[in-house]
């Protein structure tokens, strides 16, 4: 369990990180002209429908700028995808220790990460595609190319969270506190499904569902610190 809860919080130091980064880094210029309902371009982008999505979102013919940027974005999202994936692996290690029951969830939970992450590179190579084209055309193929793996990567985290959320919910032990976090970890997970499968049908409400999943994951960062600081005893004591 330890490596688990190490696991957890190490990944979320480094997915924060990682974010904080990313948002230092969005000096667009001009401004993207964004999709109804869109307020993060790196999101907007993810799930273009159409070139002319595509090319209002780059500003396009003025895009030299914002296309440097999304390649700048895209570095960064290299960090990204195993941090976030490392985070959910300490999850399902944590929620499901010493379960038998639950080795199918745990292991359905590990497939839908796995899954994530392959169709996040692929959605990064294909934006990459797009803001390299330097002929400024876009085809709706090309947009399909970067909405279709980026669909299957949200379909598949907020499949995970699902199947993460319910030991935190159900089977917590410990002191008061320690419950009362578990539980709002698995709420917020479970929330974040709820709200992302309904997202898949209104895209803009991936952003709350993502703002969901980062409060699960800030709640487990404190949990598992909780629990470290719990096991943690002077050198040469004895087990109670």
């Amino acid at each position: 369990m330890k490596w688990g809860l190490w696991c957890v919080v190490l990944a979320v130091v480094a997915s924060t990180s990682v974010i904080v980064w990313m948002s230092r880094t969005q000096d667009f210029d001009p401004p993207p002209c964004l999709p109804d309902g869109f307020d993060s371009p790196v999101l907007a982008i993810e799930l273009v429908r159409s070139a002319q999505d595509v090319s209002r979102i780059l500003r396009d013919p003025e895009s030299g700028k914002n296309r440097q940027v999304f390649r700048t974005q895209i570095f960064e999202d290299w960090f990204f995808i195993p941090s976030y994936s490392l985070v959910f692996l300490g999850l399902i290690i944590v929620g499901y220790r010493k379960t038998s029951f639950g080795t199918g969830l745990a292991f359905s939970a590990g497939v839908c990460v796995a899954l994530a992450a392959a169709c996040d590179v692929q959605e990064n190579l294909a934006i990459l595609r797009v803001v390299n084209n330097g002929r400024f055309d876009p085809s709706d193929a090309s947009a399909l190319a970067i909405r279709n793996p980026s669909m299957v990567k949200w379909a598949a985290i907020f499949a995970a969270c699902a199947l993460v959320a319910p030991p935190f919910l159900f089977r917590t032990p410990g002191g008061a506190l320690t419950r009362w976090l578990a539980r709002a970890v698995g709420a917020s997970l479970a929330a974040a499904s709820c709200v992302g499968f309904y997202a898949l049908f209104k895209n803009p409400l991936i952003e709350l569902a993502t703002a969901l999943i980062g409060l699960g994951f800030a709640l487990a960062f404190v949990l598992s610190l909780m629990h470290l600081l719990r096991h943690r005893r002077p050198r040469g004591e004895a087990p109670a």
